[in-house]
C-alpha cells in the first residue's frame, strides 16, 4: 500500500498526538494507578453521538467517573447491553439520559424521511414521536428512554441503588436558561418541575429544571 502525502492527514495527526502528549505529561502515575486495573465509575450516561455534546460541558474529570454510551438518538433500545454492563456490571448509582437541543436523530425521526442508509434508517426507526415540534420531541424522546429504563431497571430504582436521570443539554438556548446549560428533565420518572424545585432547589445552586 502506498500513501500518498496528504496535508490534512498530517495536520490531524498532529493535533492527535499533541494533544494526547500534552494529557499525558500533565497527570503523572499516581492520576493513572487510581484505575489502570480497575474502573469504578459513579455515574452511567447514555448521550447522542452529536459532536455538539461532549463530556467536558458535564465533568471536568471524566476518567474512571463516568461509563459513556453514545449513539444517535440517545437511545436505550440500540446500545441496551452497553447500559446494562454499566448499571448491573459496573452497579453506578445514576443512570444519566441526556438529550439535546437541535437533535438531528430526532428531526429526521418527525421527518419520516429516510437516509438511505440501511444501518441509520434502523435505528430511527425505533424513535417514536408524537410531538410536531422538534425542541418538544427531543423532551419525549428523552423521556421515552426514560420510561424504558425505569421499567428495565425497576428493582434497582425501588431499592434506591439506581436513580434515573432525563436531560436535555441545550447549546441553542430553546429552553430560556442560557446557551450550553444541562436542564433536567425528570429524576426517577418525577417530571413535575414544582416538586424537584421544592425537594432540591435549595440544596443545588445551578439547578435547571423544565
Amino acid at each position: 500500500m502506498s500513501f500518498k502525502e496528504n496535508p490534512d492527514l498530517i495536520k490531524f495527526l498532529k493535533e492527535l498526538v499533541d494533544t494526547n502528549n500534552e494529557f499525558a505529561l500533565a497527570h503523572d502515575d499516581e492520576f493513572f494507578s487510581e484505575f489502570h486495573d480497575k474502573q469504578a465509575p459513579h455515574l452511567t450516561i447514555l448521550k447522542c453521538s452529536d459532536s455538539r455534546v461532549q463530556m467536558d460541558s458535564f465533568d471536568k474529570t471524566p476518567q474512571n467517573d463516568v461509563f459513556v454510551i453514545r449513539n444517535i438518538g440517545n437511545q436505550l433500545s440500540t446500545n441496551e447491553g452497553s447500559v446494562d454492563f454499566g448499571v448491573q456490571v459496573l452497579k453506578t448509582p445514576f443512570l444519566l439520559i441526556i438529550g439535546h437541543s437541535g437533535c438531528g436523530a430526532v428531526e429526521t425521526a418527525l421527518s419520516g424521511k429516510k437516509t438511505k442508509i440501511p444501518a441509520i434508517d434502523k435505528e430511527l426507526k425505533k424513535i417514536s414521536l408524537k410531538s410536531d415540534c422538534s425542541k418538544e420531541a427531543v423532551v419525549e424522546n428523552v423521556q421515552a428512554q426514560i420510561d424504558f429504563a425505569l421499567q428495565k431497571y425497576q428493582e434497582l430504582v425501588t431499592s434506591g441503588k439506581l436513580t434515573i436521570i432525563g436531560g436535555v443539554y441545550d447549546f441553542k438556548d430553546d429552553f430560556g436558561f442560557g446557551p450550553g446549560r444541562l436542564v433536567l428533565t425528570s429524576i426517577n420518572g418525577e417530571g413535575d418541575r414544582k416538586k424537584i424545585i421544592q425537594k432540591y432547589a435549595d440544596k443545588i445552586k445551578n439547578l435547571h429544571f423544565l
